[in-house]
């Protein structure tokens, strides 16, 4: 576990909240992060009435915590330094998930994309959104949806629901590329095709429906 200092003078870098933990002493809280998630909200609030000799036990039951620090002093306040888990998608609407596919506790009201497959294809789910959403992001849209379907493939969808992109089950790193070079090359030229299917071998197939 990171072992934080609480000679933090640098602690204007984390986002802080003093509460009264219990009436026998005051609890100063120090996120990495700023709060923004409901589950933090819920934390602050539930920790106010955790015993001193449990909060430890109670940050472990918290798998949005990623690492903390916990000091209490017999005459004076007690210091909690703490780093969340940082999502980058959603899993089946169930779970958040960060850069290294860890799964914690969900806050259903952030937007974020979704990762919608069977568990033994998160990591390729996730290597999609990696790679893909840089270049996407150029064109000034968001993934939204990126879904699994035995005998299709992948499909991502995209913020405005007009334009999907199709890959196979096993893509490449080849097939990545290639498609980088003709997203760039539709967004260069302002084409907007509805569908990018990159599942055919020898290229891909564009179809441009009406909005």
């Amino acid at each position: 576990m990171h072992q934080y200092k609480l000679n933090i003078l640098v602690i204007f870098l984390f986002t802080s909240f003093f509460i009264k933990a219990s009436e026998k002493h005051d609890l100063n809280i120090f996120f990495e992060f700023p709060v923004k998630n409901s589950y933090e909200i819920e934390f602050i609030n539930n920790v106010k009435s955790i015993k001193s000799q449990d909060i430890k036990e109670y940050l472990d039951s918290q798998n949005w915590v990623e690492t903390y620090f916990y000091k209490k002093f017999l005459l004076g306040d007690s210091y909690l330094v703490i780093k969340q888990y940082q999502p980058i998608s959603k899993w089946n609407n169930s779970f958040f998930i960060n850069e290294d596919g860890k799964k914690f506790l969900i806050d259903k009201s952030v937007k974020l994309p979704n990762i919608d497959c069977d568990e033994s294809k998160l990591n390729d789910g996730l290597i999609l959104l990696r790679l893909l959403r840089p270049v996407i992001n150029k064109a000034s849209k968001k993934i939204t949806l990126i879904s699994f379907e035995y005998g299709e493939g992948w499909l991502i969808t995209l913020e405005d629901s007009y334009q999907k992109i199709r890959f196979s089950e096993k893509f490449t790193g080849d097939k990545i590329s290639d498609f980088e070079i003709l997203y760039t090359y539709l967004l260069e030229n302002n084409k907007n095709p509805s569908i990018i299917d990159m599942r055919n071998k020898s290229g891909a197939a564009l179809r441009y429906d009406k909005k």
